[in-house]
């Protein structure tokens, strides 16, 4: 039993004040881990959550009901529909174990076309990992942060994922239990995927869990911000896209990058191919690339090599 979701004020006659509090914080006293939670209001999605309450409370009454109550692999779905209007957004919300949720999760990563990002406590799921790496090899911009504790599953896509040259990093939050507990996927900056569920077998086939996946760019934003921060945290960096840079065009001719040693670059800088992989400033090939001083305002340089 895995779940952390609150429905709120849905059985009155008051529609406006439904609300939902979905979660992979876990409620507990003195709790302080990075971690992420939402309120989200609106009747259809409490609707939708409710029916699954009520699956494990063994009914609709005031009391539950044990002898009908079902829970882990006796869980069926429950939802005549998964689709789910929020802030007048598509949303999707699915249940494990009924759902498959990491096979879900793993169908969403798929329509990355730009770049999927990714802060995660446990990802053990080998489908997933193999999206993943697909993704990196068709020269999408790929990155994330695993919890430092679950690395140490010896079945953890951490390590296949770092010798693949994905842009993967442990964590290093710096407070309270200094666990990184989220569960968070940002695609293309359109998709926020979170939720109760690990990226795992367990949370896949065994576990009582919820995904529950937002297409709202505003709420991208704010999670794919935090993807960010926990990334920088751990050691990383991450310079914005070339289509998010003020970049105007030039109108002279481009002159070759320094030599080594010269001097003229600042020992900062930093060079990204298109996708956001790191080069070595003096080594770069046929194409485009850009150059990033960090802690800079405007300090974005294009650079194209024909």
């Amino acid at each position: 039993m895995h779940e952390e979701f609150v429905i709120r004020d849905l059985a009155d006659a008051d529609s406006t004040n439904d609300w939902m509090w979905v979660a992979s914080y876990n409620p507990n006293e003195g709790e302080l881990n990075a971690d992420c939670a939402m309120g989200i209001p609106g009747t259809s999605l409490a609707q939708g959550y409710r029916a699954e309450f009520e699956q494990m409370w063994g009914g609709s009454g005031p009391q539950p009901n044990p002898a009908q109550a079902r829970f882990h692999t006796g869980r069926v779905d429950v939802l005549p529909s998964h689709r789910f209007t929020v802030n007048g957004s598509p949303a999707w919300l699915y249940f494990a174990p009924q759902d498959r949720v990491v096979d879900t999760i793993t169908s969403f990563a798929a329509r990355a076309e730009r770049e999927l990002a990714f802060a995660v406590n446990s990802f053990t799921y080998d489908d997933l990992g193999d999206e993943i790496l697909a993704l990196w090899n068709q020269s999408e911009r790929v990155f994330g942060t695993f919890d430092r504790a679950n690395v140490g599953d010896s079945v953890s896509e951490y390590y296949r994922l770092r010798r693949a040259g994905v842009r993967v990093l442990i964590d290093s939050v710096p407070y309270g239990s200094k666990t990184l507990h989220e569960k968070i996927m940002v695609i293309d900056s359109t998709f926020t995927v979170t939720g109760s569920a690990n990226w795992s077998n367990n949370a896949n086939y065994s576990n009582d869990e919820n995904t529950l996946i937002l297409s709202d760019a505003a709420v991208a934003n704010r999670f794919h911000a935090e993807v960010v921060t926990r990334y920088i945290e751990a050691g990383g960096t991450y310079a914005p896209a070339l289509t998010e840079l003020p970049l105007r065009p030039l109108r002279r001719s481009l002159t070759p990058l320094p030599s080594p040693g010269s001097g003229a670059l600042p020992p900062s800088i930093e060079v990204f191919d298109a996708v956001g992989r790191r080069t070595q400033p003096y080594r770069l090939g046929t194409g485009v690339h850009f150059a990033w001083m960090p802690g800079r305002a405007h300090g974005a340089a294009l650079i194209v090599i024909r």
